[in-house]
């Protein structure tokens, strides 16, 4: 049931957690269905669409309640990646995360989710900002203890939701050297996937459950055309690169900055 309309920033978790609440029971059963690992029932990404477009919603009322589909759509998209994850099925995390997608945004052109800023970690209902987008995420399996119960626990659904967004932030990394060849980490950039993960110290623990399905990534970054050595060479600079965005746009005072293990991440991805 939806809490009432919040009137404080402060407020804006519980009303997002009221209107998950009515989409839980589907979550959960697209959950399931991937952590099965069955073709026939672990490609659930497509019921983004519905979540974003449902029928028969009435886009009037508050600016608030007009973005509760496209919440729905940012946090199915971040619990079913984490289950992708958790679950080893990295090839499944890269469909759901290329799927094309067209946003109310931009109603012309169709992208990739993973490149969709609404979608990655600027929820209009959190007013746009990432980091109240990530600690709702963050927070979820206190909210819900049945994401817990799924995961193994809080630290397995924060370990997994960490592990995809450095497999986004991969993604995002790919599409960078592509669209910029002479990358070296001083081109400002605007990013799509908010590299706020790396500020827990659960990263770690997030690339080594990325790690044994490594051929899932090496497939698409072969199918993707940048090179393994260009990949080791930068990936550093690009991890630089989101420490210092990080720090320069929300000043986190107890931000983790030992990144040197998550450096590692290509190295160990294409050995």
């Amino acid at each position: 049931m939806l809490n009432k309309l919040p009137d404080k920033k402060s407020e804006l978790a519980a009303f997002a957690s009221g209107a998950i609440a009515t989409q839980q029971i589907l979550f959960a059963i697209a959950m399931g269905g991937v952590e099965s690992g069955q073709p026939k029932f672990n490609q659930q990404g497509g019921l983004i669409y519905d979540l974003i477009k449902p029928r028969g919603w009435e886009h009037g009322g508050s600016s608030l309640m007009r973005e509760i589909p496209e919440l729905n759509a940012f946090t199915f998209h971040a619990l079913l990646g984490s289950m992708t994850v958790y679950s080893n099925q990295n090839a499944v995390a890269i469909d759901l995360a290329t799927q094309r997608i067209v946003s109310r945004s931009n109603p012309v052109n169709s992208h990739s989710l993973f490149l969709d800023h609404s979608l990655t970690g600027w929820s209009k209902v959190f007013g746009g900002e990432a980091r109240l987008s990530w600690d709702f995420l963050w927070d979820l399996a206190k909210d819900f203890p049945w994401i817990a119960e799924v995961f193994g626990s809080v630290d397995g659904y924060r370990e997994s939701l960490c592990g995809y967004y450095l497999l986004l932030s991969w993604l995002e990394f790919l599409e960078c050297l592509k669209k910029i060849p002479n990358y070296d980490g001083s081109q400002e950039l605007r990013l799509e996937v908010p590299p706020i993960f790396l500020r827990h110290p659960q990263h770690v623990a997030a690339m080594r459950l990325l790690l044994p399905d490594r051929n899932s990534l090496l497939v698409y970054s072969k199918r993707f055309g940048v090179s393994s050595a260009q990949q080791i060479g930068l990936w550093g600079k690009w991890i630089d690169q989101q420490t210092q965005w990080i720090n320069s746009v929300y000043r986190f005072s107890d931000l983790d900055t030992e990144t040197a293990e998550v450096r590692h991440f290509v190295d160990d991805l294409h050995r």
